[in-house]
């Protein structure tokens, strides 16, 4: 029987099968320590590496160091390499062991590595590349390298260590610093802003500033500043406060305090004595109002003091002019009061002497009563001239001094006639006080003469309140009350057609009821 022939390209095939088998043991047997050479072609012929050194001791130390770890051949074929440089780069240790470093490398540092084969000392050189992944990630690393010679064999050892986690350090510090300069720079603009736009309002404004540093020495002036001293800021710069802030006292001529030590030592704002004055660089000297305020850095620290002041010289003389006016002015009026009090007075006694003289009653009670009308505007007129605010008076002081002069008149408390009076503090001017104390007159004295006949005892009520502008007036009596069927409006008498006329000239609403005696009540509205 024939057997059948193989071809030339069966056995290619089959032996490509057994060296690839081969080198698979050998692999193999590297990775487990099981020989101690390898045998690599190259155009100068064969070459055996040995692993005679590579024990098992030292085997470990490089399969769990943290870097990665080759053995290269002078072309860049790696030799060996250990697991952690097979897990930087994703890629199974027989995968590498056997392949070119150059494979590995990227393109744009293929100069690099080709340099470094170059190097024949066996000093130890460094060098940071690119390694290409088997996902195709770029890894940044950096190689520690030295040659080795050993029984006429060269290899060349590498130390990688894996940069990725240094490069985003430095990759975010890198932009960390870039965000900061650019809030540096965008900060530096706004200060400078902010700083230009204070200068601007300092120097614009009409009171003077100084500024100072903690040691008492100028470090701004505006021109207010400028002029009100008589030092430029180019000169008084860098000088003691108080060779240019000069402060003595008006009436005792002395020195004060240094301002800013004054201010440093209260850390807060202060005002200075105003009787200053301030000694200008020619010797003159101005009123002054001044104060000072600690600087103080956005982080708590003081760093000098500001002084603002200004002159006063004008205000003091517009401040005496309008005194004098004023107390010109307060004089007259009193003195214009106090001739109204003694004209309304001397009509008085008139009416009184004309009264004495009188025989039919009825005339003399008229008199009577015109003497006491008189006596109620007498009385608005002493009240508002011994009142500290000549253009009102409290009327429920008034009250009580009204009914006792009536009281007195009718000899009411003999009568056993008892008056009260329920009030707010209610302040009125003089011409709302006048028409209101005409109405109080007439209405008391009204109930005084008519409502307690044959001396009936009783009571007389006058109440008096305001709520917002509104003020409501009553005069109430327990008498005998007005006659049946009487009507108020139509009774033809000087009080009460007086009483109607004043209560229209305040806007009022005037009003009377007959319960229990008399009440007769009064609403008017405060204007102004």
């Amino acid at each position: 029987m024939r057997l059948p022939t193989r071809s030339k390209k069966d056995l290619e095939i089959e032996a490509l099968k057994a060296r690839l088998a081969e080198a698979e043991d050998t692999l193999r047997a590297i990775h487990e320590g099981e020989v101690d050479a390898v045998v690599v072609s190259s155009p100068g012929g064969d070459r055996v590496y040995t692993l005679a050194g590579a024990e098992i001791s030292y085997r470990l130390i490089l399969q769990t160091m943290n870097e990665g770890a080759l053995t290269l051949s002078p072309d860049g074929t790696i030799l060996y390499c250990n697991q952690q440089f097979s897990q930087m780069l994703k890629t199974p240790m027989e995968k590498l062991i056997g392949s070119s470093l150059f494979s590995l490398v990227v393109p744009q540092d293929q100069a690099v590595i080709a340099s470094l084969f170059k190097v024949t000392t066996g000093e130890n050189i460094r060098l940071e590349i690119r390694l290409k992944g088997r996902d195709g990630a770029l890894l940044p690393v950096n190689f520690s390298t030295s040659r080795l010679h050993s029984e006429a064999v060269e290899t060349i050892i590498i130390v990688v260590t894996d940069l990725t986690d240094r490069k985003l350090a430095e990759e975010a510090l890198r932009r960390s610093n870039e965000e900061l300069e650019i809030k540096v720079t965008q900060r530096t603009v706004e200060l400078r802003d902010s700083e230009q736009r204070w200068v601007t309002t300092l120097i614009s404004i009409g009171d003077a500033v100084i500024s100072t540093d903690t040691e008492s020495r100028i470090t701004f002036m505006n021109p207010a500043a400028e002029k009100l001293t008589g030092w430029k800021l180019s000169e008084a710069a860098l000088k003691p406060v108080n060779e240019v802030f000069r402060i003595i006292n008006e009436v005792t001529r002395v020195a004060v305090e240094d301002p800013v030590a004054k201010v440093l030592a209260g850390s807060s704002p202060i005002g200075f004595a105003n009787d200053s004055l301030l000694v200008r660089k020619d010797g003159t000297e101005v009123p002054v109002e001044n104060s000072g305020a600690p600087i103080v850095t956005t982080n708590g620290r003081i760093s000098g003091v500001v002084l603002v002041f200004r002159d006063v010289a004008d205000r003091r003389q517009a401040e005496k002019t309008i005194k004098a006016s004023l107390n010109h002015k307060e004089t007259l009026l009193k003195e214009i009061h106090h001739r109204i009090k003694n004209n309304l007075s001397m009509v008085q006694a008139l009416l009184s002497l004309q009264a004495s003289h009188m025989s039919p009653e009825r005339a003399a009670q008229s008199l009577k009563e015109a003497q006491n009308r008189i006596k109620s505007i007498a009385l608005v007129h002493e009240k508002l001239y011994r009142s500290a605010d000549v253009s009102h008076m409290n009327f429920t002081d008034y009250l009580h001094s009204l009914t006792e002069t009536l009281m007195d008149t009718y000899q009411a408390q003999d009568r056993r006639i008892t008056l009260q009076i329920q009030a707010q503090d209610v302040y009125l001017d003089i011409d709302t006080a006048l028409p209101v104390s005409l109405i109080v007159n007439e209405l008391v004295t009204n109930a005084l003469r008519h409502a307690f006949p044959k001396n009936r005892r009783g009571f007389v009520t006058i109440q008096l309140n305001r709520v917002n502008s509104q003020v409501e007036l009553a005069v109430t009596d327990d008498g005998v009350g007005m006659p049946e069927g009487l009507d108020p409006d139509k009774i033809d008498t000087l009080g009460l057609k007086l009483v109607s006329s004043l209560a229209g000239q305040l806007r009022g609403k005037m009003s009377f009821h007959h319960e229990k005696g008399t009440c007769a009540r009064l609403y008017f509205t405060l204007i102004g």
